[in-house]
């Protein structure tokens, strides 16, 4: 992609390059091939760590509940929940999510109409809010004063970043409400194993945060046919993105983490001055266990991080993997632009799993699971 808007030669840009249609067939095949190639080295990685003959994870939940029956196979007793009694909940599960969508489907035509993407004619087009992004407007891009001052200009373009963070702000509270429903709505499906438990928990907050990504572009891409809007899109998404995931994932956790240590330290520190001053030198030379010290330190300082999530991380790639292979003739520097973000991301996970997270639990797999399934579906 970069060489192809590096040598995309005079009098060409990359939105008329004679180039873009086999920049769009080389991403093709290189999503094929990559996904290959990930099957090659996962299947390598099993072999060097033993685990590629590890059986999937079958226990039951404990969660589980159902009809006691006697099995015709065991001849024991075990408990029953049959796929036409999940179908119903499968049904409150669709409306449930359905709802939530339609809620992030108004939200986005709220923030294309004051990003000024959307026209009149449309029929999403709101008119309290995209006269915001008209001439005049106060989202307006492309505002300048009369004597030619850039100064408006700037304004402009400043102001019509405004929409862009306050859409991925809102996305980001979206999903983090759409996770709690998503777990619970998984809890009511009442799935007998942990593998299909977690399995269902991952597609429905897959679809549902794939949805919010990617729905403004196919709509910029293939209603609107504006590709230089599309690119700006990206671009913003690009840097809100990476930003948020620096801020939210590391600067707010560990600000949230060393406030829980001043003030545990704090009461740890109120504790032992009103042990000292009610009962005084108690014959153990005044040392108190304050929670910190011995061998229990590790314990007490795990307590205060946050529990490690790999779903996000997950997430983060796949949707990327998303922009490149659905937009990469809109964007060609996407995929550099990727590995710039990918290099940020890289130290901001490493820092995440050092200071912010607990250290993570060791579950022994032969692949990424239904992700791989996943990207087989976005590529």
């Amino acid at each position: 992609g970069f060489l192809l808007w590096y040598f995309r030669g005079e009098g060409y840009t990359v939105d008329n390059s004679p180039r873009i249609p086999l920049f769009s067939m080389f991403v093709i095949f290189w999503s094929a091939f990559f996904l290959k190639y990930w099957d090659r080295y996962a299947s390598a990685l099993a072999c060097t760590w033993g685990t590629s003959d590890v059986a999937r994870r079958e226990e039951v939940r404990p969660q589980f509940h159902g009809k006691a029956v006697v099995s015709l196979v065991t001849g024991q007793r075990e408990i029953h929940f049959g796929f036409s009694d999940r179908v119903p909940r499968y049904v409150v599960s669709c409306l449930t999510t359905a709802f939530m969508l339609s809620i992030a489907f108004g939200i986005m035509c709220l923030f294309l109409n004051l990003e000024g993407y959307v026209h009149r004619n449309s029929p999403i087009y709101i008119k309290a809010a995209g006269r915001h992004a008209e001439p005049g407007g106060l989202f307006y891009t492309n505002s300048s004063d009369e004597d030619g001052d850039n100064t408006m200009n700037l304004c402009g373009q400043i102001f019509g970043f405004i929409p862009v963070i306050l859409h991925a702000l809102i996305i980001l509270l979206l999903n983090s409400l759409y996770r709690v429903v998503a777990e619970t709505l998984t809890e009511f499906e009442n799935h007998r194993t942990e593998h299909e438990h977690e399995n269902s928990i991952i597609i429905k907050r897959f679809l549902f945060e794939a949805f919010d990504c990617y729905i403004a572009l196919f709509y910029i891409a293939f209603y609107e046919l504006d590709p230089i809007a599309l690119r700006q899109e990206l671009i913003g998404l690009y840097m809100v993105d990476s930003l948020r995931r620096v801020v939210c994932e590391c600067v707010i956790p560990l600000t949230m983490q060393k406030f829980r240590e001043y003030f545990r330290e704090r009461k740890d520190k109120a504790k032992e001055a009103k042990y000292k001053k009610s009962d005084g030198d108690d014959g153990d030379g005044g040392n108190t266990d304050n929670g910190w010290g011995g061998d229990e330190s590790t314990e007490v300082v795990d307590e205060l991080l946050d529990e490690y999530e790999q779903f996000d991380d997950y997430l983060e790639m796949v949707i990327e993997y998303g922009y490149i292979t659905l937009f990469a003739s809109a964007f060609p520097l996407a995929p550099i632009l990727s590995m710039i973000c990918n290099l940020v991301e890289l130290r901001s996970d490493m820092f995440k799993l050092v200071y912010v997270c607990r250290r993570p639990h060791v579950n022994r797999v032969r692949n990424i699971g239904i992700w791989r399934n996943i990207m087989r579906s976005v590529g």
